[in-house]
């Protein structure tokens, strides 16, 4: 758990003690210790057994079971961890719920 515990001390500097979205959360491996750095986090994962076992984790956490690519929100979030090395390394929301991803 040090890299997760790594990863999240990183990205609370980027989202700066506000919001951030997590795609692909999983059982919250970052998302957990993102929170506990008093984050807010919320999530969207394709696996309902994921899900169910971040819900055991913590109920801190807002999910939604669907597939990133189709998921649209009017919230808007300081940055997001991202899981999987195919994703761009930050995603900011537009307006629109429209994702613009950036380096």
């Amino acid at each position: 758990m040090a890299e997760a515990d790594e990863t999240a001390a990183f990205l609370e500097r980027y989202a700066g003690g506000k919001s951030a979205l997590e795609l692909g959360i999983g059982d919250g491996r970052v998302a957990v210790p993102l929170i506990e750095r008093g984050v807010r986090v919320d999530g969207i994962d394709n696996s309902d057994s994921m899900l169910k076992l971040l819900a055991k984790r913590t109920d801190r956490v807002r999910t939604w079971t669907g597939d990133i690519a189709n998921f649209k929100t009017e919230q808007r979030y300081a940055r997001h961890p991202r899981s999987t090395a195919s994703l761009p390394p930050i995603c900011r929301g537009s307006s629109r719920g429209r994702r613009r991803f950036s380096d």
